[in-house]
């Protein structure tokens, strides 16, 4: 069961989960020259972003439940700010995301199933 911001997406819409990648953490390498002595260097890695991409399908015929479903999830992914995601598989875990990239379905090609959901975890990215 997939949770944001306390609301489980399977009470806002029949939405069947196909995947869900979660990236590994960007690491970005910051270095600077030390002042105690010539030559040496100081290198320390600072915590980037991770991604979570969560690929999911509906699988009703009629268009236009799945429009009211997109919309529902457009509306349950809506934020301004960072909030809990708490994924299957890691019980008692979460992270801190934002949603970046919300479903895009075809106008013409209604019926295709690949729905794609972008949450990014920028202030905290571990779990």
């Amino acid at each position: 069961m997939i949770i944001f911001n306390g609301v489980s997406l399977n009470s806002i819409a029949n939405a069947k989960i196909e995947d869900i990648i979660v990236s590994p953490i960007q690491y970005n390498v910051v270095s600077s020259a030390r002042a105690i002595r010539g030559g040496s260097e100081f290198v320390r890695n600072r915590c980037g972003e991770r991604t979570v991409t969560m690929l999911c399908a509906l699988p009703d015929e009629n268009k236009i439940n799945r429009q009211k479903a997109l919309m529902a999830i457009s509306e349950w992914a809506k934020t301004d700010k960072e909030y809990k995601l708490e994924l299957p598989g890691h019980p008692e875990m979460y992270l801190m995301a934002v949603c970046v990239g919300k479903p895009e379905a075809s106008l013409r090609q209604w019926w295709e199933s690949g729905l794609r959901l972008v949450f990014r975890c920028i202030s905290n990215p571990y779990w």
